[in-house]
């Protein structure tokens, strides 16, 4: 079992997630955030699925790997759907866009 992350190792991945999104997010990008599940879990949540952005989300993964000091167990994870995003307790949303609320 791996020993869950402290404050510190969160806020590091944290900053490297969102160094990675700069220049990446179109208007399509709902949500960003970062999870932990024994390893470390980039899930983007799209509104629809459109190539240039699945692009865009392989850059990200690509350069946050590339800033990472040594071997990290990272995935990740893509929800497309304009269905009600979730709330997460045990995550950090690192990218959240401003929606209508109906």
């Amino acid at each position: 079992m791996s020993d869950i992350p402290g404050l510190e190792e969160w806020n590091d991945q944290a900053l490297m997630l969102v160094q990675a999104l700069v220049g990446e997010i179109s208007i399509n990008f709902r949500m960003v955030v970062l999870l932990w599940d024994e390893e470390w879990v980039l899930k983007f949540y799209l509104e629809k699925n459109i190539e240039e952005d699945l692009e865009a989300v392989e850059a990200v993964v690509c350069q946050y790997t590339a800033y990472q000091t040594s071997g990290l167990k990272c995935r990740d994870e893509i929800v497309v759907g304009n269905g009600k995003l979730p709330s997460f307790s045990e995550g950090r949303a690192v990218y959240l866009c401003r929606e209508k609320r109906t």
